[in-house]
């Protein structure tokens, strides 16, 4: 059998739940990476965690696109860390990714906000002392 390419995967993925953009996929690939290379530590065989890969998303979004992370996010259809995890179970579904015993969509809900997450670094801050 031959190994599934990733246009192929998504291509798959966007038939089954055409709420994301093609782009979203490949942004969540790349924030895996992020995350293998943050917390695995030389470990090949450690299992990066949903909550890890949301930090590894986040850094990602952060440092390609800065304030307009979220805007471009949302585009995509990804509006919450659960969107991202979706993204993953997709590309689970269709025999791209692997996933641990253990593993749950659930492990990518919660953690932050995108408006905590990518808007609130960006806010002017209050200097010491200044009035409401």
């Amino acid at each position: 059998m031959a190994e599934l390419s990733f246009d192929e995967a998504v291509s798959r993925s966007i038939k089954l739940n055409p709420q994301y953009h093609a782009g979203g996929y490949d942004f969540v690939r790349e924030a895996l990476q992020v995350a293998v290379n943050k917390y695995r530590d030389g470990d090949e065989m450690r299992h990066v965690t949903g909550q890890e890969l949301l930090d590894g998303f986040r850094e990602y979004a952060l440092k390609e696109y800065g304030p307009m992370a979220k805007l471009i996010l949302e585009q995509w259809g990804i509006h919450e860390g659960l969107d991202v995890g979706k993204i993953v179970y997709l590309l689970i579904e269709v025999g791209y990714f692997g996933r641990s015993a253990g593993d749950s969509l659930h492990d990518f809900d919660g953690g932050y906000t995108f408006e905590e997450a990518f808007v609130t670094p960006f806010l002017p801050r209050r200097a010491a002392g200044a009035s409401k």
